[in-house]
This record gives structure tokens, C-alpha cells and sequence, in this order.
């Protein structure tokens, strides 16, 4: 017999090691949670804008974007916010250390977070005042 159709919807497992999870998980999560305390934010998409005409992606910095944007932006209690967001393994480039070191001297509510717990401990912080 043949092999068995696929269901629509189903995605294949994916080839990392059982129990890694990734970036972009971690983001959902932390946005989910953002969100479910009201706080207004989105996702940073920080990818190249595709030129159908050269059939390839061009760079951002060409619309004055900046490198190394965070991940997640939004307002805290009417503080800019910027999270990095990295598994634990992950590593900060220099262009994210920049980003979030010049974010916070603006004024900012900048941090690197590798799971939820973290962005719950650095906003308690914020909160008692002492960030």
C-alpha cells in the first residue's frame, strides 16, 4: 500500500533535539504573555524586503532601519520597551548590545530575555523602581 496522506495543517516534527526550543517559540510566549497583561507590543520583523527584480532580499540599513533592533518592541507604563530574545544557548551580537545599551540611555526599557520568567522578573524590577 501507498504511504499515508498527510492531514491538512499537521506539520512534520521538526530535527531538533527533543526538548529544544527556539527562538521564535519563545517569542510567541513572551508576546502572549505581553499581551495577556495589556501591555501594548509587537514583533521587530528585522528581515530584508524581497526585489523581485534582482530575485534576491536587500538589506534594511538601504530604508535607514537600524541593525540590531530587538525582537519585541512595545510601551511599558509609558516607557519605550525592547526585549532581545534568545534560548538560552543564544548569543548577543554586538550590534544587539549596541541597539540595547543606547535604547536604555534614551530612556528605554531594554533587556535580553531567554524565556518568560525573565521578562516577569525584569518588569517587577521596573515597577519597584529599581531598574
Amino acid at each position: 500500500m501507498g504511504e499515508k496522506p498527510k492531514r491538512p495543517g499537521v506539520r512534520i516534527a521538526s530535527k531538533l533535539p527533543l526538548g529544544t526550543i527556539t527562538e521564535s517559540v519563545i517569542k510567541r510566549h513572551i508576546v502572549t504573555y505581553l499581551k495577556f497583561r495589556g501591555i501594548f507590543c509587537w514583533v521587530q520583523m528585522n528581515v530584508g524586503i524581497y526585489d523581485a527584480s534582482q530575485g534576491k532580499y536587500r538589506a534594511l540599513n538601504q530604508f535607514g532601519a537600524i541593525k540590531g533592533v530587538a525582537d519585541i518592541l512595545g510601551i511599558y507604563n509609558g516607557r519605550p520597551l525592547a526585549i532581545e530574545v534568545k534560548t538560552t544557548k543564544g548569543v548577543v551580537s554586538e550590534h544587539q548590545k549596541d541597539f540595547l545599551i543606547r535604547f536604555q540611555a534614551a530612556g528605554g526599557i531594554s533587556f535580553v530575555a531567554r524565556s518568560v520568567d525573565d521578562v516577569i522578573k525584569k518588569l517587577e524590577l521596573v515597577d519597584s523602581g529599581h531598574y
